[in-house]
């Protein structure tokens, strides 16, 4: 089932079916990738819980769930590991994360195009100005879509992706982390440093001739992709907050 929206809590249970074959099991590379699509789905301060067994693959799903959870933003995600004591070592072992409700995000790249012929550059610092965009950006100009926008869950989550024309295509000036997306609306404010952004767009239209679009099916970007012009301009940085500000 394809879910809309944000959620409250979600549960895995890994390892096999309970009375089915074991020779059916999850394994780490999926697991990995329906844990950053249900963190993306995740509402501020819901939960998410994983049982993870170690003796269907020797620990192998078990020490990648345990990785991709200490490596979480620590302040965007509360993670408790939970391990029976009594128990032998290969004993089921318990992950409880919660979302942490956040004024705001952080800026974790920052990229420029310059030219139509050149990839997009990872730089740290970039120059808005007001009501044109990233100055030396190809898209700068007085459009609604001077600026692109990305999660950093997003970005993961694009990895199940990968034959969609939009997620090869496609990269954001500005990728953030620990920021619902969910909750923003179109004409919301951003504040970044002295800057000011204000949403135009939210999601982004489909090509044609994309293979998944010809599947009846929608890459996260469709939803999660987002477009801004600059109200207020001025340099931001890497590691800058980003504030969502109250609607008027």
């Amino acid at each position: 089932m394809h879910v809309k929206g944000t959620i409250s809590a979600a549960i895995f249970n890994l390892g096999y079916l309970p009375g089915g074959s074991h020779e059916t099991y999850t394994k780490a590379d999926v697991t990995i990738k329906a844990l950053n699509k249900a963190l993306a789905l995740l509402k501020p301060e819901g939960i998410l819980a994983i049982a993870s067994y170690v003796g269907h693959d020797d620990f192998q799903e078990f020490n990648a769930v345990r990785e991709f959870m200490k490596n979480l933003n620590p302040k965007a995600y509360k993670v408790i590991f939970i391990n029976p004591e009594n128990q032998n070592e290969r004993a089921p072992k318990l992950f409880i994360c919660q979302k942490i409700k956040a004024e705001s995000g952080l800026i974790t790249k920052l990229m420029i195009k310059k030219s139509k012929d050149l990839p997009r550059e990872s730089v740290k610092t970039l120059k808005l100005s007001s009501d044109c965009g990233i100055v030396d950006d190809i898209h700068a100009g007085r459009t609604l879509r001077q600026i692109s926008l990305l999660s950093q869950s997003t970005k993961s989550s694009l990895q199940d992706y990968k034959m969609g024309l939009c997620v090869n295509r496609f990269s954001e000036n500005i990728r953030f982390d620990n920021l619902e997306i969910m909750s923003l609306k179109v004409s919301q404010q951003l504040k970044i440093a002295d800057a000011v952004l204000e949403i135009t767009q939210i999601g982004k239209e489909c090509f044609e001739d994309c293979l998944i679009r010809k599947e009846n099916k929608r890459c996260p970007l469709y939803t999660q992709a987002l477009f801004a012009r600059v109200i207020v301009g001025g340099d931001i940085h890497l590691g800058d907050e980003i504030e969502p500000l109250s609607l008027k």
